[in-house]
């Protein structure tokens, strides 16, 4: 499987520390394309953030398995047609923590306009958007500037996310993903 990316603290402006046995995560995420060639993306406006659908594996689910759930979750739809496009890796050395992710494109099957989202999205006004794919790299990346009310801690954690799917949505777009 081909890896898009393996981003670092110098990818957000940071200085990477040495560390040498970084708790691992495993997590699932991606495009969901709608009839009309839109892709969801989750917004929460209080944090400014926008990122696409996914998450961490939880038990024992295969990542194909996560990333629906997820999509069922923060979208509000169930998809068809998933299709693992790549894997993309973060290296949050100031957390000792690296996350692999599985990335996955797939197509609109149902939409049941029901978000089903965590009590944190809620806090933060977490919805959904449908938007067209180069509107939607431009969305995250300018996001990536303009983030808001976050510790410190916090802002270093969603810059790392944000820059993820940043580099999802243009391996995607170059390579005539969508």
């Amino acid at each position: 499987m081909e890896r898009i990316a393996v981003i670092k603290d110098e990818d957000i402006g940071e200085i990477s520390k040495n560390n040498k046995e970084p708790k691992i995560r495993i997590g699932a995420r991606g495009i969901v394309v709608r009839f009309d060639g839109k892709i969801a993306l989750f917004f929460e406006e209080k944090k400014g953030d926008y990122k696409l659908p996914g998450g961490g594996i939880e038990g024992d689910e295969m990542p194909e398995q996560t990333f629906a759930r997820e999509v069922y979750e923060e979208v509000g739809c169930e998809v068809c047609e998933i299709k693992e496009i790549a894997t993309i890796e973060e290296e949050r050395s100031h957390a000792d923590f690296k996350q692999i992710s599985h990335v996955f494109v797939s197509k609109l099957k149902k939409d049941l306009e029901e978000l089903h989202l965590t009590a944190k999205e809620r806090v933060w006004g977490g919805n959904m958007r449908w938007v067209e794919p180069k509107e939607a790299l431009e969305l995250v990346e300018k996001s990536f500037n303009e983030l808001k009310n976050l510790t410190d801690e916090n802002l270093y954690h969603v810059k790392f996310m944000v820059m993820r799917d940043y580099k999802i949505l243009d391996y995607a777009l170059k390579n005539n993903i969508l």
